[in-house]
């Protein structure tokens, strides 16, 4: 045990030394420019170049082993970017480009040096198209000698740029009119390697403002490159029309100030607003120009000690004509690492306007005209449209019919910062169809902040919202929030007295079907002796009623967020599936589903169920030939059932039953009865009830208790127990009276004591 107690600690010390004594991880840079290389000869097996994998050279690996490609030569050229963009990299000696002179996708790849790049990886290169055929583009963690491209690349078709991940695991990117024949573009890219392995997220530009980069061209996180990237290709060809692509200046950092080691820029960065941000609202930093102090060119890593000030440079011009001032706007003295500007209290940034703007630094005092100031880059943001700003938004109301309801709307003018030049528009959208209200015998105020609706009926209800404008200006309008006007009311009865129509007198008759007919369409229905009138529908294997059609499904719930559905039901008992009584869904339980009434698979529970919770409300069918009230009231505060349930003397108990599940107001999915599911696009339904349905009422409001022992009173004429009474019931039949009595003098001076000689 000792022995081995000492060899740990040895163990132990020799690994704390091997930790202390071990070097400190450092940055990879790669880059090759190609200018060491001989002009019009093959890429493959030249060395060269800076951070490359040594021994090793383009196509071949450390061992010496070689591939490639004989498809890609090194030409004298110069891929050179406009005046003004930014990008700062610069080339010693003849400068060259690779390009292929094959019409099949070809690469010569090399091994980045060791260790691989880790971490934040920033590349960048040049490319230039010369037609629509033109191909051109990077290969990363590619084999060394393999000549044929995969996944991932990096790459521009012609005018396409293209990202493409999906051999690795991740979503490829194309996006159309981003090359131009014959012009240089610059691309950069930003990976986030994983180092436990997951999955990277990938972001490249094209072309981008260098200092402020933006909105990446494209943006996908579901690649999988492994823990690094060890080898880079490069990828010429072309496809019908030649040339192939022109590469140039390929170059990948994973140090902190990657993204300026890949560019080379050096000026102010990181704007804010953002190069090409639209939008911009006047809430902004309090319409503050920010920016960040230029890095030192000869330690990019750290901010530029030498910058001074900065001169800014504001201009309103037109799209067409930018021109910025010939004088700085401001003067800025250097205080820290940003600086920011308020632009005349920020009154000079109008809602509406478009700007230009530019920072040039001054270097140890330099003048703004000195040759010494470093000039800055062009940016431009539009601020957004002069937009009321909401502050109150109109109520939704559930109002019984002939009622008065009314909606108001509260907004501000961006401009004054009061209500002053508003004008205003109320809508009513219903159906898909969105109408603009006009004063006359239905509304009043139509052109003002309060909306008056007189004697509301079944066809006022939607959703109203007020449109808000300022007087004068284009495309300056905001929407108000939607407020659903509903009226309590009877939607749909179908008496089911030998036919399905709706005697309520909306229209939603019902459409039979028969799921084992080849045209769901052409069965007839079966009707059997019913409670309510002379007949009911009775619900034979596969047999539904479907109510509306796919486009314009029955929606009780849409404006009111309740719902009320009572009917009779004579229930035949289980079989092997659930069972629908009635439902709104269509197939999938999550997305598809309002809210369904079914059986469970055994005990005759009858069950109203939705997806805002967990299991709902329930009764307990009987499989006795009896007819049943079957009543569920849903509002937002949860369901309830609603049954009778008959005791031993035959007087019917009231009962209820009631959870917080609501529903979910999904106006699309299909009205279904004798189902408990529509199925996909409402084609293939399922569940089907086993028993018979006899006037079935569906409400647009949650029936109170009275309410539904008014519909079961009006049916059977029978009373019905609301309450149990207390102990002196003992005859229970809802009643104290002389039943109750005999029941006592059955039992008068009966004895349960132990022992017996305790009993008189």
């Amino acid at each position: 045990m000792k022995i081995m107690k000492t060899r740990f600690l040895i163990l132990a010390f020799s690994g704390l030394f091997l930790l202390a004594s071990a070097p400190t991880a450092r940055a990879l840079f790669v880059r090759d420019d190609f200018n060491d290389k001989p002009a019009n000869d093959l890429l493959r097996y030249k060395a060269g170049g800076i951070g490359w994998r040594t021994p090793g050279a383009w196509s071949q690996d450390e061992s010496g082993a070689q591939g490639g490609t004989n498809s890609i030569l090194v030409y004298a050229d110069e891929l050179e970017l406009p005046a003004g963009s930014g990008y700062g990299l610069t080339q010693t000696g003849i400068d060259k480009v690779v390009r292929g002179t094959g019409t099949n996708a070809r690469q010569d790849v090399r091994a980045v040096g060791d260790p691989n790049l880790v971490g934040t990886v920033w590349f960048s290169f040049l490319v230039r198209n010369e037609s629509s055929g033109s191909r051109g583009g990077i290969t990363l963690n590619n084999a060394v000698t393999s000549y044929n491209p995969v996944d991932p690349r990096i790459t521009s078709a012609g005018h396409q740029f293209k990202l493409l991940l999906s051999g690795v695991g991740g979503t490829d990117v194309t996006v159309d009119n981003v090359f131009a024949a014959g012009r240089t573009s610059l691309v950069v890219g930003r990976i986030d390697i994983d180092d436990a392995g997951g999955n990277e997220r990938v972001r490249v530009w094209v072309d981008p403002v260098l200092t402020s980069l933006g909105a990446p061209l494209a943006d996908v996180a579901d690649a999988n490159f492994g823990m690094n990237i060890h080898s880079v290709g490069v990828m010429t060809y072309y496809s019908g029309s030649s040339p192939a692509g022109s590469l140039d200046m390929l170059v990948l950092s994973d140090a902190a100030n990657g993204r300026w080691e890949v560019t080379g820029f050096s000026g102010a960065y990181d704007p804010s607003p953002y190069h090409g941000e639209s939008d911009v609202t006047n809430e902004f930093d309090n319409r503050q120009l920010t920016w960040n102090v230029s890095l030192n060119p000869d330690d990019p890593g750290q901010v530029d000690p030498n910058v001074t000030a900065h001169y800014v440079y504001l201009s309103s011009g037109s799209p067409t004509d930018p021109n910025l001032p010939s004088a700085p706007t401001a003067t800025i003295a250097r205080s820290g690492d940003n600086a920011a500007w308020n632009p005349a209290g920020g009154d000079e940034l109008q809602l509406g306007g478009s700007y230009w703007w530019r920072v040039d630094q001054a270097i140890q005092g330099s003048a703004y005209d000195s040759a010494d100031t470093r000039r800055g880059a062009v940016w431009h943001f539009t601020m957004a449209p002069p937009q009321p700003l909401i502050n109150l938004d109109p109520v939704g109301a559930l109002v019984d019919p002939g009622a008065d309801p009314n909606f108001a709307v509260a907004a501000t003018n961006p401009e004054t910062g009061d209500q002053s030049n508003l004008e205003y528009r109320w809508y009513r959208r219903a159906d898909g169809v969105e109408e603009a209200l006009s004063d006359g015998a239905k509304y009043a105020g139509t052109a003002t902040n309060h909306l008056w609706i007189t004697d509301a009926a079944g066809g006022d209800e939607g959703a109203y919202f007020c449109r808000v404008n300022i007087a004068g200006s284009v495309n300056a309008s905001s929407d108000s929030g939607s407020a659903n006007l509903a009226v309590r009311r009877l939607v749909a009865h179908w008496t089911m007295d030998g036919d399905l129509l709706d005697g309520s007198g909306n229209g939603w008759n019902g459409v039979f079907k028969n799921n084992d007919l080849p045209d769901p369409n052409l069965g007839l229905p079966t009707y059997v002796a019913g409670l309510v009138g002379s007949q009911a529908l009775a619900i034979e294997p596969n047999d539904c009623v479907f109510v509306g059609d796919r486009d314009h499904p029955l929606s009780p719930a849409q404006y009111s967020g309740q719902l009320s559905i009572t009917c009779w039901v004579n229930w035949k008992g289980l079989t092997d599936t659930y069972q629908g009584l009635v439902a709104k869904r269509n197939d999938d339980w999550a997305t598809e589903t309002a809210w369904q009434i079914r059986t469970e698979l055994a005990g005759g529970t009858l069950r109203y169920l939705s997806p805002s919770a967990g299991d709902g409300p329930a009764m307990t069918l009987e499989d006795d030939g009896e007819w049943e009230l079957v009543a569920v009231a849903v509002n937002a505060g949860g369901s309830t059932f609603y049954t009778v349930q008959p005791n031993q003397t035959g007087t019917g108990f009231w009962t209820t039953s009631s959870t917080v599940e609501s529903l979910v107001n999904i106006p699309e999915a299909q009205f279904v009865i004798g189902a408990a599911l529509a199925g996909a696009n409402a084609r293939h339904p399922r569940w089907f009830f086993n028993g018979a349905i006899d006037d079935m009422k569906v409400y647009n409001y949650s029936l109170s208790e009275q309410q539904v022992l008014d519909e079961w009173h009006a049916v059977t004429s029978e009373s019905v127990c609301l309450e149990a009474l207390d102990q002196a019931d003992l005859y229970p039949d809802c009643r104290i009276d002389l039943r109750d009595l005999a029941v006592l003098a059955a039992q008068w001076l009966d004895c349960g004591l132990e022992p017996q000689e305790a009993c008189p």
